[in-house]
């Protein structure tokens, strides 16, 4: 039984096995961790959403978080990512709410969809607020994922880099990437 945590001021305090309906947003849950302590997580968005997203972790409190491109996934950053955690970084990569192990039909997604793709970084934020008491964050987004670093408004963000921003709007997103 894989059990969730619950994010509180007090840190994370274990739940029992339970519907997403009775769960806290928030909450998270390591699905898989390896010998080095890279973990596969599944978060609850406000919203109540289940994203997945993989923690590199090491012990540094300087936290990156990777955001990807239309149509792709967090996997696509696991060479990076463990360059990053070689460098003493914190690294959190996720996929975006219909992508990769996340929920969602991308070819069903709206205008909305696209906005609210800001809450997903919001989540893992406050994953790693909980599970390293930092909440300042960089963020690293390519296409898409630069996109959505630009519209996310924390004012925890110490840092974006922006690797090829679309240039188009996510009303353009919706019509033209997403149905590929």
């Amino acid at each position: 039984s894989i059990l969730w945590y619950e994010n509180n001021k007090l840190g994370r305090s274990q739940l029992s096995q339970m519907d997403k309906d009775e769960l806290k947003p928030y909450s998270f849950r390591i699905l898989d961790e390896d010998k080095e302590g890279v973990k596969d997580i599944e978060l609850l968005t406000r919203e109540k959403t289940i994203i997945r997203a993989t923690d590199y972790s090491g012990n540094s409190t300087n936290n990156v978080i990777l955001l990807h491109m239309a149509n792709k996934s967090r996997r696509d950053y696991d060479n990076f990512a463990n360059y990053l955690k070689q460098n003493n970084l914190r690294v959190v990569s996720l996929d975006f709410r219909g992508h990769g192990d996340s929920e969602g039909d991308r070819s069903k997604f709206t205008y909305n969809d696209y906005t609210e793709m800001t809450r997903d970084v919001e989540t893992v934020q406050k994953y790693l607020i909980n599970v390293t008491k930092e909440g300042e964050v960089s963020l690293i987004g390519a296409e898409l994922g630069a996109n959505v670093a630009t519209n996310y408004r924390s004012g925890n963000v110490s840092k974006l880099i922006l690797i090829s921003p679309l240039s188009v709007s996510f009303k353009t997103i919706d019509e033209s990437v997403v149905k590929k």
